[in-house]
């Protein structure tokens, strides 16, 4: 009998790292989560930081980060600085894996299907499923300077 796969979350980067095997490699990536399209063509997308690891069950820990938000009409960006709030999620998603490499763990930029994903596909997962939404206390963001920062006291990969 096959055993279905539990997906943990946890709400800080922090946390999820405390638990997770060190031994075995963490899974990060920055990706871009669509929302659906209104009956007026709106849509906003979220770049979400995710980070995540099987263990030895087959189980999925993670931890997802928003960093930012892109809204369009049809394929018109509604948004003036989209160039500007990716670059911003990339400063994120470079600092978030910086914080895991000097934390001694080895990463690979990949992603763990989501059950949203095993929906389409017709896997035996609840259609009301939702992944949970977490932080990085580490990770701070200068509204006046509009970029991410590593908090003081942290350390990163040298």
């Amino acid at each position: 009998m096959n055993r279905a796969t539990h997906f943990i979350g946890y709400p800080t980067v922090e946390q999820f790292a405390q638990v997770v095997q060190l031994s075995e490699p963490i899974y990060c990536m920055l990706l871009t989560e669509p929302s659906e399209t209104t009956s007026h063509g709106l849509r906003t997308d979220r770049l979400v930081i995710v980070v995540s690891q099987l263990d030895d069950r087959g189980d999925a820990h993670y931890v997802r980060v928003p960093v930012s938000s892109l809204s369009w009409v049809g394929d018109t960006p509604l948004d003036s600085d989209q160039s500007e709030r990716r670059e911003r999620a990339k400063q994120a998603y470079d600092i978030v894996r910086d914080w895991l490499t000097a934390h001694h763990f080895t990463l690979r930029e990949a992603a763990i299907a989501t059950p949203a994903s095993a929906i389409t596909a017709g896997a035996d997962v609840p259609s009301d499923f939702r992944l949970l939404t977490g932080s990085a206390d580490f990770l701070g963001y200068d509204k006046d300077a509009q970029r991410f920062y590593l908090k003081e006291g942290e350390r990163v990969a040298a």
